[in-house]
């Protein structure tokens, strides 16, 4: 895909969508890019295009959709933006890119706090802060906390938090090490749960670009459950709540682990809209103790 000289951003879109499908890519992230290049909505492209292209975009916008094709990058880290719950977020190949799955992880966290007029919650590996921050827009009266490994991730949240202007309390931690002790009546993750057997079914841009720590764990991709699970309870408040993303055939699994951790408490396996295993869900009925 060269650069032509007078061409209109349809025709530019029209030639750059026609690159990526000869190279198996879907031709809509031709649209994605140049809209979100521009911060356009529908009514913007309505006025651009049928207007010319300035040369310099033009040549930024055909490197960019050559990356994309050959090299397999991800057009959201060449725009530093990724939309989630209508909303747009900054990122970087620190961060993972959200993903349609999470929204339903949140869609559930904000049923159960309206529900249960929950107040307090923990968002454990916030990466780029989308859960977090979504939850507390979306809830004007709780108290959100968040946590990641990555000082980096929890850098470029806090840079999404304070774009909407958020108060959210970070903390740099592995799991539960530095954070102070204290009950949560809602916990939500969506933690690195891909096995290394599973990496074959991974995407190119996702193996090459996106950051590895946060998608791959060991023990068949069961580490971070397992770990989480052993101090739960110090945590979790009587009658609290804990969800987590899993895999799409982990939930046999992750059931059993927190079975074992949490015999007690009500455990259960939401499934996703394609009908796989999603989130783990649990609802905290162990007996507290004094």
């Amino acid at each position: 895909m060269n650069q032509i000289s007078n061409i209109t951003y349809k025709e530019a879109l029209d030639r750059a969508s026609y690159f990526l499908t000869k190279y198996d890519k879907d031709a809509e992230i031709a649209k994605f890019y140049l809209w979100d290049m521009n911060q356009w909505t529908l009514t913007d492209w309505m006025t651009y295009a049928q207007k010319l292209m300035p040369e310099e975009q033009q040549k930024v916008y055909c490197q960019g959709i050559k990356r994309i094709a050959l090299d397999h990058y991800p057009w959201q880290y060449l725009v530093h933006s990724a939309w989630f719950y209508g909303r747009q977020f900054y990122v970087d190949e620190a961060t993972l890119i959200p993903r349609q799955e999470t929204e339903d992880l949140v869609q559930l966290a904000n049923h159960l706090i309206r529900k249960h007029e929950l107040n307090k919650v923990l968002d454990i590996g916030t990466g780029s802060g989308i859960i977090a921050i979504t939850l507390a827009l979306e809830n004007s009266h709780i108290k959100i906390h968040a946590s990641d490994i990555s000082q980096e991730a929890l850098s470029i949240a806090q840079k999404n938090a304070a774009n909407y202007d958020t108060n959210i309390e970070w903390w740099h931690s592995d799991l539960w090490a530095q954070i102070p002790t204290q009950k949560f009546d809602l916990i939500v993750t969506n933690p690195p749960y891909i096995s290394q057997t599973e990496r074959h079914l991974m995407g190119e841009d996702v193996k090459r670009y996106e950051p590895q720590t946060a998608l791959f764990a060991d023990h068949n991709g069961l580490a971070f459950y397992e770990k989480v699970s052993a101090n739960l309870t110090d945590y979790l408040s009587a009658d609290g709540w804990f969800l987590a993303e899993i895999g799409f055939q982990q939930g046999e699994d992750v059931k059993r682990i927190f079975t074992e951790a949490m015999p007690n408490s009500d455990i259960s396996i939401r499934k996703d809209y394609t009908g796989n295993d999603r989130i783990l869900v649990v609802h905290n009925k162990e007996e507290e103790n004094d």
